[in-house]
């Protein structure tokens, strides 16, 4: 049987998400918007569909005009919802959901300069916190979830910003080199080859330069 909406004299008109929206991001919150129309009514219900056709309902809040909004978190399966106001009842909305790009490991070779004559160490963590010698370079490789379609890490150093462009030698692999001196942070921005999505909520990390301090006689 075809999925209509019933025949009411309530209207609904779903806002958000947008009608052409083709993806939503895992773990984000996401707001459903909807603006009523015709018989008046001053309640309006969002129902989340499960897999198992359960559905979970909370009362949306009333905004500008005719509008109602509630926020809900995006879990990992598709996200299904319908709304109920008076009589009406809209047909389910499905939209499927993708994880963000997000860097899963940090393979860091560090490069120590060729007056210390020492060999290049690598090590492999979950965390992009750089820390070597002074005038060290960090060839840095970022194993990701997924296939990028651009990179770049925003570095900040002595208060000024600098960009440097991500290679992807692999399909879930990107790198850079970066230089280690003074202090200074930098963020991996990503955005997702399938989806577009981007990993907005990256997190910022440390690059502190070691000095060479002479040995005391």
């Amino acid at each position: 049987m075809a999925d209509i909406e019933r025949v009411a004299r309530t209207k609904i008109r779903v806002v958000e998400p947008a009608a052409d929206t083709r993806w939503l991001a895992q773990g984000d919150h996401q707001a459903v918007v909807v603006e009523l129309a015709g018989a008046d009514t001053e309640r309006a219900e969002l129902e989340v569909l499960a897999g198992d056709g359960k559905a979970e309902r909370s009362v949306m809040s009333p905004g500008s005009g005719r509008q109602f909004t509630a926020t809900v978190p995006v879990g990992t399966g598709a996200f299904e919802f319908r709304v109920r106001a008076g009589d009406a009842l809209t047909k389910p909305v499905k939209i499927p959901t993708r994880a963000r790009p997000a860097v899963v490991a940090f393979v860091k070779t560090y490069e120590a300069p060729a007056y210390a004559q020492l060999a290049p160490r690598q090590i492999e963590e979950e965390h992009g916190h750089l820390a070597a010698l002074e005038g060290s370079v960090a060839d840095l490789r970022m194993r990701v979830n997924q296939p990028v379609r651009a990179g770049e890490l925003s570095v900040i150093a002595d208060g000024r910003p600098n960009v440097v462009a991500l290679t992807s030698p692999q399909p879930e692999v990107v790198h850079a080199r970066i230089p280690v001196r003074g202090a200074a942070t930098y963020q991996v921005r990503l955005v997702a080859a399938e989806t577009g999505l981007a990993n907005k909520f990256s997190p910022t990390f440390e690059i502190r330069a070691q000095p060479d301090l002479a040995p005391r006689v």
